[in-house]
């Protein structure tokens, strides 16, 4: 949530400043997403996606084999 409020902050003062929202971001939209992601080390959808199937395969295999 801390990420959130930190863009919304972001995009606050750069509103109060009447900064153009082309001239904040810039020209590359999926850039500036990527690299504001990383510097509040916010992980991606796919990563987690990733990271949460591959818990659950875990646990399958360790209960086939008999743990918990």
């Amino acid at each position: 949530m801390d990420a959130q409020v930190n863009l919304i902050d972001l995009f606050s003062e750069a509103a109060a400043q009447q900064t153009p929202v082309a001239e904040f971001i810039g020209p590359d939209i999926a850039a500036f997403a990527h690299d504001w992601g990383e510097s509040m080390n916010v992980t991606n959808w796919m990563e987690n996606y990733q990271q949460k199937k591959q818990a659950k395969i875990n646990q399958r295999i360790n209960k086939k084999l008999g743990g918990k």
